[in-house]
């Protein structure tokens, strides 16, 4: 029988858009033995492995890249295989490996025991309240996850991030860990500091991008002590948009055109990227976020 997942509560990469899938192959493994592999193959390859592996009752291909597994009438996700691609051997002998180490975080299951020591693995991620009813339909309301509300309608959530796969950190967690939420909260953010050496910036044009590491780039606003010397610099309120979990970027207040340039590329880029987290601008008055309603002022 094909184990039993919460689709809502994995994280394992991003979103990207494609087109048709490549053909059927009788043996997955086949699509990967080429010099290059392309987006389809990739794709028609994991589809393959997922189907032999049996952990799902059905995959389909909603695209290259991206995947919708379906088990039973209570589970359905979508999954991307961006970051995969992204880092596919050019050793065709080793990517059958990585599409079975891919599979094994995808449905691996939540750690047996959780424990004090495992604070410094826990980091902080920003979702809407979109994410959190979809949580709450396939998780137990006896057993909810830890959510914090933020800014408008964005929350907190706390992730155990392991080589596997991040597995969000409920409630009744905080008992084990031997910590209450403001503890958490404090440990994630510094947790999440430890990071900061890995930052970079890329302007293009009047709009700043921040990269971090892939997964944590809009948990970032959550760090209070890292504006105040991106501010310096402007002659108006900072404005940042955080559309999906790793994608952040700021652009100058003062300058409308940026502005508005920065909500037309949050608004699409939430519409079209997996784990997408907000399509609003938020702007930093003093030392919090409110939320920027009227983008054409």
């Amino acid at each position: 029988m094909a184990r039993r997942f919460a689709p809502a509560l994995l994280l394992l990469a991003h979103l990207s858009v494609g087109c048709a899938p490549a053909p059927e192959s009788a043996d997955w493994r086949e699509l990967l033995a080429g010099r290059e592999v392309s987006k389809k193959e990739l794709t028609a390859a994991v589809r393959g492995a997922i189907l032999e592996s049996g952990h799902a009752e059905e995959v389909e291909t909603l695209g290259s890249l991206r995947l919708a597994i379906r088990q039973g009438e209570d589970y359905e996700t979508e999954i991307s295989l961006e970051n995969l691609m992204a880092v596919l051997s050019d050793a065709p002998e080793e990517r059958p490996q990585q599409v079975e180490a891919f599979l094994r975080g995808l449905f691996s299951s939540p750690v047996e025991e959780i424990t004090p020591e495992l604070l410094t693995a826990v980091l902080p991620v920003v979702r809407d309240q979109t994410f959190l009813d979809n949580v709450q339909r396939v998780e137990s309301a006896d057993d909810p996850v830890l959510a914090q509300p933020y800014v408008g309608d964005l929350f907190v959530f706390y992730v155990l991030d392991r080589p596997e796969a991040m597995q969000f950190l409920k409630v009744a967690d905080l008992e084990l860990l031997r910590v209450d939420e403001a503890g958490m909260e404090a440990q994630a953010l510094a947790n999440l500091e430890a990071l900061l050496p890995q930052l970079e910036r890329q302007s293009q044009g009047a709009i700043t991008r921040i990269s971090l590491d892939g997964f944590y780039e809009a948990s970032l606003i959550l760090l209070d002590g890292l504006w105040p010397e991106l501010e310096a610099s402007l002659e108006g309120n900072l404005v940042v948009a955080v559309p999906a979990r790793d994608l952040l970027a700021f652009a100058d207040g003062a300058d409308r055109e940026a502005v508005r340039a920065l909500d037309g590329w949050a608004k699409q880029a939430a519409a079209e990227q997996a784990y997408a987290v907000t399509g609003a601008l938020l702007e930093r008055v003093g030392a919090s976020w409110e939320v920027l309603d009227n983008v054409a002022r």
